[in-house]
């Protein structure tokens, strides 16, 4: 499998970051969002010598710029819940199919250089206003017990699925009072609007809840390909096969076309040679018979009815040479 790439002399970076700008330039990218950034490594030491002068000790500096690396097993591709980090067998290049991507972040989570990146687009909720969302930050100490949780964090073993927080008011979005004591129902609609709950002044979050993934699929990821038309081959292999698998589809789903039309045809030849040999049978019985018989037992019955037929209808050999044969006595072989 060819495999491209993307070079970089490290020798040569000063750290500018012009190429991080031109990238964000390029696709037009939001304020936080970066496909490229410049990372600044440094570390050593000085030590003081006995003139009271200091002297480097192993310091050390330099620049690296780093986007998606294409990995040769991408570690997003892997853990990607429904298929949409995928992985060119043409070209190795690692893409994203827009179209199936729930915004789990998995990926984000998994990839070992955080290459991945995430935008929150603006959009309306269900009430048809301007969509907003409540972002948390929870921070845990490392060491002793929640280690292993952290790892398991990090790793995209678990996720997080639901975060309670305490608001200072919880008001009725018709009348604005406290949703519990007004008058007003949640989901009924009163002069054209829907009464929901408005959080007003979010306080702080209790709670974090975490599940294995794979876990729910109202939680972002899914156990399975789909629900009862969503787990078919061709959702499978567009959801989580390269483009040279559905290119292969594509060829299979022709060859089948192809073979269901012979399949008709040699059904309907059967059909027409049971109806000439037998013409007393009822045509709708022959019909729901032939459908039951495949290929084999299809070719079956095609040799034996067509034998039949020959015999039914085929003339005999009216002269002959050398042995002469009695003629049949109601000269049959004659009758017009």
């Amino acid at each position: 499998m060819t495999q491209y790439a993307f070079h970089l002399d490290g020798g040569k970076c000063t750290g500018c970051k012009t190429c991080q700008v031109a990238c964000k330039e390029t696709y037009k990218l939001p304020v936080s969002n970066l496909y490229r950034k410049v990372y600044n490594y440094q570390g050593g030491s000085w030590k003081p010598t006995e003139a009271g002068h200091y002297v480097p000790d192993g310091v050390f500096g330099y620049f690296v710029s780093l986007a998606c690396n294409h990995c040769s097993s991408p570690a997003c591709v892997a853990n990607c819940p429904t298929g949409a980090m995928q992985k060119d067998e043409e070209t190795g290049i690692v893409w994203t199919d827009h179209d199936v991507c729930i915004g789990c972040k998995t990926c984000s989570t998994v990839c070992p250089y955080g290459a991945p990146t995430f935008v929150e687009e603006e959009g309306v909720c269900s009430q048809g206003e301007g969509r907003c969302y409540l972002k948390g930050y929870a921070y845990m100490l490392r060491g002793g017990e929640n280690d292993a949780l952290i790892a398991q964090i990090e790793g995209g073993i678990k996720k997080e699925v639901s975060v309670g927080c305490s608001v200072e008011r919880c008001v009725c979005s018709i009348c604005g009072e406290d949703i519990n004591t007004c008058a007003h129902k949640k989901g009924e609609v009163y002069g054209g609007k829907v009464c929901c709950a408005e959080l007003v002044n979010a306080q702080d979050a209790y709670e974090w809840s975490f599940v294995a993934v794979p876990a729910q699929p109202r939680a972002g990821v899914l156990k399975r390909c789909g629900g009862e038309d969503a787990g078919t081959l061709k959702t499978l292999v567009k959801r989580r096969g390269s483009r040279a698998n559905q290119r292969e589809l594509e060829s299979l789903e022709k060859q089948a076309e192809a073979g269901k039309r012979y399949l008709s045809e040699l059904r309907g030849e059967v059909k027409r040679l049971m109806l000439v040999c037998e013409q007393e049978a009822d045509g709708e019985a022959i019909e729901k018979l032939a459908e039951k018989f495949d290929e084999s037992e299809l070719k079956e019955m095609e040799k034996l009815y067509r034998g039949k037929m020959a015999k039914k209808l085929g003339l005999r050999t009216q002269l002959t040479y050398g042995e002469k044969t009695k003629a049949a006595e109601d000269e049959s072989d004659f009758r017009v």
